[in-house]
């Protein structure tokens, strides 16, 4: 198919779709250490073909929404995130989220059920932001003293929230199952913090699913 669409002309968007048909294939037949890795680089590479489009178009540059363990430019895999920061040219600014307290609408093993549940990042940057009586705040690290207390907290390791589309009773028993253990203005340029995060609301359609960080 995509050598046919290839001898045709104005058949660039097909010939994208015809590649990520593709990518999907091919990480179908890999383990989850490896899909997860593959499936980053090719979150990358669409990135890349979005902006290229865009800048065809006159638009310099792109938002795009993600994950944490996505978007973060640096960590213990290749990450969307890292790959695209290694680009200089693109000028890369990720926007990190977390939260001090979290209502969490998630799914269980039965894919019918779903469940809510509160969650804690432990993470001391979203309890300042709760001391400071703040709902909802936006950090930049480059505006941060390096010799403040703030500036320390936010260059060393600590504890983050991490959840994803699924709930394990492991994650009551762990709490560190869904906290990861990383240094924040290490993978974010900023952060916005939620003190207290609500799930989305169930429509009766089903179109709305889930709303955690």
């Amino acid at each position: 198919m995509k050598k046919e669409l290839e001898s045709k002309n104005g058949s660039e968007n097909a010939i994208h779709f015809v590649d990520i048909l593709m990518q999907h294939s091919e990480l179908q037949t890999l383990t989850n250490d490896d899909g997860a890795t593959l499936r980053d680089q090719f979150m990358a590479e669409n990135v890349q073909w979005i902006l290229q489009q865009e800048q065809r178009n006159g638009h310099e540059k792109i938002f795009v929404t993600g994950h944490n363990s996505h978007v973060a430019k640096w960590g213990s895999f290749d990450s969307m995130g890292k790959l695209l920061s290694k680009d200089a040219a693109n000028g890369y600014y990720v926007i990190g989220t977390d939260f001090y307290k979290t209502h969490c609408n998630m799914p269980t093993r039965s894919p019918e059920k779903r469940t809510i549940q509160v969650f804690y990042s432990h993470d001391p940057l979203a309890k300042a932001a709760k001391l400071a009586g703040f709902d909802i705040c936006w950090l930049d690290f480059t505006k941060v003293p390096e010799n403040s207390e703030l500036g320390r907290q936010a260059s060393e390791y600590t504890y983050m929230g991490t959840l994803g589309e699924s709930y394990s009773i492991i994650m009551r028993l762990l709490p560190p199952s869904y906290r990861m253990f990383q240094p924040p203005a290490e993978l974010y340029d900023s952060m916005i913090f939620v003190t207290d995060a609500n799930p989305t609301k169930i429509l009766e359609n089903n179109v709305c699913k889930t709303s955690c960080f």
